[in-house]
């Protein structure tokens, strides 16, 4: 759910304070190397189902008894028993595939490590220029924003809205570049490989979209309300220690507790069912 005093920030403003070459340069590089991983990733099963097509070892020993012209052809007698050898089994040939399969692995976890480390760098870097921007604009504003301005929530709005912005230019969008470029890459070998079952699968895809957007919404919807109730929480904690000598004299030590308990544990139940809804998808 969102207000007015939190609205929805568009993609392109998720990398606004990516205005320098570093951190361009980061993003460009950690979009390539997210390309590359999702790409691999489903290419890297065709050699691993070569590997194990190929080394499957298919010799069979037949009783001479039992043996006629037609079924040893190519088999030799060892102790009595024909053996019938695999002639698709070829060392050398699985060997290329395992060299390949290899490479493959390599090249993943390579573009997977800078994936994350240009990513996770850029947004650090953003985050940076971001609190610098945010405490400017709040010192600049004028004194009648103050009186509608609650000064003690300041510090937890700004750590929130970095996390949020840290997570969502970070190895979040990322996973987002990574996982497109893995369904595409996948798509076009299923469609090459097995165009049949891939078309019947295809009529599945609508229904899965719809799934994942409806899951998504539920989604955004707790993960907002468990920040709104952590930033409750937070004004409630940092009003107490602003007043702690006025709320000792008053005595009034366990109505602070309770009313920071009770956001605590709305975020808390909040952060639950993100966390069983993330584990049953």
């Amino acid at each position: 759910m969102t207000s007015k005093a939190d609205p929805v920030v568009s993609f392109k403003h998720l990398l606004y304070f990516a205005n320098t070459f570093e951190i361009k340069l980061l993003y460009i590089v950690g979009s390539i190397c997210a390309a590359i991983q999702g790409m691999l990733m489903p290419t890297t099963s065709i050699f691993f189902g070569a590997v194990l097509s190929q080394s499957v070892d298919t010799t069979r020993y037949i009783p001479a008894s039992l043996t006629n012209a037609s079924n040893t052809e190519n088999a030799s007698v060892s102790n009595g028993a024909a053996v019938l050898k695999n002639e698709e089994y070829d060392a050398a040939e699985v060997g290329g595939s395992l060299s390949y399969f290899l490479l493959f692995t390599v090249l993943m976890f390579l573009s997977g490590f800078f994936n994350n480390l240009c990513f996770t760098v850029g947004a650090e870097m953003q985050v940076f220029k971001f609190r610098e921007a945010y405490l400017r604009k709040v010192l600049l504003l004028d004194m009648k924003h103050y009186d509608n301005l609650d000064v003690y929530g300041v510090p937890v709005s700004m750590a929130q809205h970095t996390n949020a912005l840290k997570d969502a230019s970070g190895q979040q969008l990322g996973m987002v570049l990574q996982s497109f470029f893995q369904f595409i890459s996948g798509y076009t070998i299923a469609m090459y490989f097995a165009w049949r079952v891939a078309l019947v699968i295809s009529a599945a895809v609508p229904i899965l979209l719809i799934a994942i957007a409806c899951w998504g919404a539920v989604m955004n919807t707790l993960t907002t309300n468990q920040y709104s109730h952590h930033r409750r929480a937070g004004e409630v904690l940092s009003q107490a220690l602003m007043n702690l000598k006025t709320i000792l004299s008053l005595n009034a030590q366990a109505q602070e507790c309770k009313k920071y308990l009770v956001f605590k544990e709305y975020a808390r139940q909040d952060g639950l069912q993100t966390s069983i809804r993330m584990g049953l998808m």
